[in-house]
């Protein structure tokens, strides 16, 4: 499944439209439609003689012709996975993942009804402030599962796709303006930074010092939170930006929707200074708001209707800035309440959280002091979320040693993980996979040794799926000497990470 091609059809149509662009903007005339798709049947054949091996349309229907009935589905984490399961597995498999009943309840309503009741309540609730709100989509969520493979595929990660449905447009909206106000009212939330700014923390540890490393999982990260309590950390989340800023509830946050625009951008034939789509949210408006995106739980599961009845489903938009807020805010508290104490030592230690996985890094010292007896209690964050020690020491890809402090990339092992060298990209984006991985080798591995380990492991796999040895080799010693001045890191003063 690392090979990636466009279908016959979409490469005759892409063809055809890019030979009409082109004659069009040359001043040339244009080129005969029979000559276009004479032209496409030429390519295609040569096309097919040297791609073999490969997964195509007519291969996934012999599939399902000699599996009739099957399921074919990725498993989890694992794009490139193709599994084939059993109607009746699958089946179970689901029945699994959404019976929990403390979590998900089953409606007896329609997905129409449902939605033409949402869709009315959200333009009367909030259609004449935000007009924009509800959007254009008009489907149910669609929930399915990605099944694991440590739980033997029995049961899996739960996704609602959010796709097509209403009040979309706020969703983004609202999870940009979270994001941005996190680091201002939490300073000290543990999850600062980019995985490069995470991995050169973990890179200032001292190399021979006593050190012990805590490896945690935030366990059911979107389904542990109660609903009444994500309004409840809006609230604390304003509480914590009042030093900094005017939050009554008159006051309005201005969120782009995407990425500003440079100035001097051309938008269909003119040039702007600047795109005029900020939207305004009133303070006031938010915790309402909120509870309207909260209330959008209910999702289509083939034929049935089920309701999320704690937490925030995965694949909202709003759901990963609503658990961050939850956990950022633990995480400031503790750090205000152990500030005085935390500051009156010299010890080495760094808190570090990455989405749902936690680690402690940590002079060993520090353990049964006061304010690690708090941090390390399972509870930490409130229960129902739990925090689970993982039996490893893996961590943003890395296997993290700690006497000597080693860190180890773990990169992946199947070439059926990198894109095929026999896929329709230029060069450039074919290699552009290896380049990225090569990147956060040299600026995540330690010491030079295991660089250079972590880079002769990828040249190896990417030299079994087929790429040229000598490119890969010219392309990684390009890179050293321009990553080398980032490698070496400067040890960090005390942080609450």
């Amino acid at each position: 499944m690392n090979k990636v091609f466009p279908s016959k059809k979409e490469y005759q149509n892409q063809m055809r439209l890019g030979m009409q662009s082109w004659t069009k903007r040359n001043g040339l005339p244009s080129m005969p439609t029979s000559d276009i798709s004479d032209l496409c049947q030429h390519l295609w054949s040569e096309h097919s003689k040297q791609v073999t091996c490969h997964i195509t349309k007519s291969s996934i229907n012999q599939f399902q012709q000699t599996f009739e009935g099957a399921i074919f589905h990725c498993e989890d984490k694992q794009s490139s996975s193709l599994r084939i399961y059993f109607p009746c597995l699958y089946y179970q498999s689901i029945e699994q993942t959404f019976q929990d009943p403390s979590i998900f309840e089953q409606l007896p309503d329609d997905p129409t009804s449902i939605v033409s009741s949402l869709v009315a309540t959200l333009q009367r609730q909030h259609g004449r402030s935000y007009p924009w709100a509800v959007g254009n989509g008009r489907q149910l969520p669609s929930g399915y599962i990605l099944a694991k493979r440590k739980k033997d595929f029995r049961s899996g990660r739960p996704i609602i796709s959010f796709e097509d449905s209403p009040f979309r447009p706020m969703l983004n909206i609202l999870a940009r303006l979270i994001f941005q106000l996190i680091p201002v009212a939490c300073p000290n939330h543990f999850a600062t930074g980019d995985v490069y700014t995470l991995l050169s923390i973990l890179k200032s540890a001292p190399v021979d010092a006593d050190l012990i490393l805590v490896n945690r999982d935030l366990a059911g990260f979107f389904t542990s939170v109660g609903q009444d309590r994500f309004v409840g950390a809006w609230f604390m989340l304003l509480d914590f930006l009042r030093p900094n800023m005017d939050v009554s509830d008159t006051e309005a946050f201005s969120v782009y929707p995407g990425k500003s625009n440079n100035p001097g951008d051309i938008i269909k034939g003119r040039t702007f200074r600047r795109l005029n789509v900020t939207r305004k949210i009133t303070i006031k408006d938010v915790p309402d708001l909120i509870r309207a995106a909260l209330n959008m739980q209910t999702f289509a599961l083939g034929q049935k209707c089920i309701r999320q009845c704690r937490g925030s489903p995965m694949g909202s938009p709003l759901s990963p800035a609503l658990c961050l807020m939850v956990v950022s805010i633990s995480e400031q508290i503790w750090s205000i309440n152990f500030r005085q104490f935390l500051s009156n030592h010299n010890l080495f230690i760094r808190h570090i959280r990455y989405v749902d996985n936690c680690l402690i890094f940590e002079d060993k010292r520090l353990k049964d002091l006061p304010p690690y007896e708090v941090f390390l209690d399972d509870g930490f964050y409130g229960k129902p979320i739990i925090l689970k020690t993982e039996p490893d020491q893996e961590f943003l890809g890395f296997m993290l040693e700690t006497k000597p402090l080693e860190l180890i990339y773990q990169g992946p092992t199947n070439v059926s993980q990198v894109l095929s060298p026999f896929s329709a990209s230029p060069p450039k984006v074919l290699l552009s996979g290896f380049r990225s991985r090569c990147h956060i080798v040299v600026k995540g591995a330690f010491p030079e040794f295991r660089i250079r380990q972590g880079l002769d492991q990828l040249i190896h796999l990417y030299t079994l799926a087929a790429f040229p040895k000598e490119e890969l080799h010219n392309m990684h010693q390009n890179l050293q000497p321009h990553e080398q001045k980032f490698a070496n890191f400067v040890e960090y003063p005390f942080l609450c990470m």
